[in-house]
């Protein structure tokens, strides 16, 4: 089942990534002579959330923080950092890329470092601290007044385990 949906996560990127470099190229030109006051090559914002791992049943509070550099209209690169709190105790640390491919909506894509507990199978009470690749994909909806931004997102994190994380990022674009 991982495999499979690791496998959809991959398909569904790179036909994302394709048209949208495609669409960029191609209307690129035409939206550089278009003043647009939502665009800005910079943008940071601070996530307000939770997180629930699927295996475990538990959800947590998280917080973090994100920073995109945008080379087009369409397309930024990126990083995050966030901290799920005691239940989970995690940090997440990640290059994401991002493609902006309809007024506000904003999908995104990162590997992701994972720093926290992981339980041994021999005995669950006995844990160590360990970092763990994961993959992470995401949706949110930027609503944008003046330079500031109100984002709904939903990021979905596929590896060892999967979990979800949902919340609000409040950002400023400079």
């Amino acid at each position: 089942m991982k495999n499979k949906i690791f496998l959809l996560a991959i398909i569904t990127l790179v036909v994302l990534l394709n048209s949208s470099i495609l669409y960029s190229q191609k209307h690129e030109e035409q939206s550089n002579h278009v003043a647009n006051a939502h665009f800005n090559k910079n943008h940071i914002a601070l996530f307000n959330g939770a997180t629930t791992v699927f295996e475990h049943d538990i959800t947590s509070y998280t917080v973090g923080v994100e920073y995109e550099y945008r080379f087009t209209k369409t397309m930024g690169l990126g990083l995050l950092a966030e901290y799920i709190t005691p239940e989970i105790d995690e940090f997440v640390l990640g290059i994401t890329f991002f493609i902006h491919p309809f007024k506000g909506l904003k999908l995104m894509a990162a590997p992701i470092l994972v720093y926290g507990e992981e339980s041994k199978e021999e005995d669950i009470l006995e844990s160590e601290k360990e970092a763990r690749f994961f993959g992470r994909i995401g949706i949110g909806y930027e609503i944008h007044v003046h330079y500031f931004t109100l984002n709904p997102i939903i990021d979905f994190d596929f590896g060892k385990t999967e979990a979800m994380g949902y919340g609000v990022g409040i950002g400023y674009g400079f």
